[in-house]
């Protein structure tokens, strides 16, 4: 009830200040400010539609949203109405063109080197693709959001976009892959010194590795076979690669 006597109101602003070129005093116009609030509401109330499966009156909203996000004149406005617009279309079951508004978002956050935004935007798009079972588009597009990354210096994008690629990878059973991309993750979260997610990448890092072992430990063990079986007491004795020949360690 209160947030649609708030979207009336500033709706109402909104059409006061249409056309003019007031200013408040930080030197925003007044209509600027209108459709940024205007914004918010609209997307507040498509989320509470989203909640309710309402999925194309959300869809409406969030375009009413957008357009008011495009006259603000913000981009980082804009980026953001586009990412939530394709959520709803995504959830609607649209998911062309939630793929299509995702690119726009992309291309918008791209411009404002904003790490934030590609993060989700292309956790979206990856999203869609592997539910589509696109597995080359899905690497085309992370390989992609790799190159923007570095190409920006962005080192958060960069550590994204790995830690996209190797769960990927994990989840197609993929684990040599897997930890290739962790383990660049790991090295580009060391360069942005945030303690936080080096240590979050020396957690996938770990997955990944456990996961290489038991490949090789379960292969190891249905080969039942004494070759098989020195790799098995090497390992356990020395805590060696799986991989390394028992005869030299």
């Amino acid at each position: 009830g209160h947030v649609m006597k708030a979207a009336e109101h500033y709706e109402a602003f909104y059409q006061l200040t249409e056309g003019l070129t007031w200013k408040d005093e930080t030197g925003h116009t007044y209509n600027s400010l209108a459709c940024e609030h205007l914004w918010r509401i609209y997307t507040l109330l498509a989320d509470k539609m989203l909640e309710n499966k309402e999925h194309q009156q959300a869809i409406k909203t969030l375009i009413k949203a957008l357009k008011m996000a495009k006259e603000g004149g913000a981009k980082k406005m804009e980026g953001e109405a586009e990412y939530c617009l394709s959520l709803a279309y995504h959830f609607a079951g649209e998911q062309e063109t939630a793929l299509s508004v995702l690119n726009t978002s992309v291309k918008i956050f791209t411009e404002l080197c904003d790490s934030a935004g590609l993060g989700r935007a292309y956790a979206a798009i990856t999203k869609i693709l592997v539910s589509q079972g696109k597995a080359d588009e899905t690497i085309k597009y992370l390989e992609e959001f790799m190159k923007t990354a570095e190409d920006a210096h962005l080192s958060q994008s960069l550590v994204d976009a790995c830690v996209l690629l190797g769960n990927f990878y994990n989840e197609k059973g993929n684990y040599n892959k897997a930890f290739e991309y962790f383990s660049q993750a790991s090295e580009a979260a060391r360069t942005s010194n945030n303690l936080a997610l080096v240590n979050e990448t020396k957690t996938y890092c770990g997955i990944a590795k456990a996961h290489k072992l038991m490949l090789a430990f379960n292969s190891h063990i249905e080969a039942e076979d004494p070759i098989s079986l020195k790799y098995l007491l090497a390992w356990k004795e020395n805590g060696s690669d799986m991989c390394a020949d028992p005869l030299t360690v």
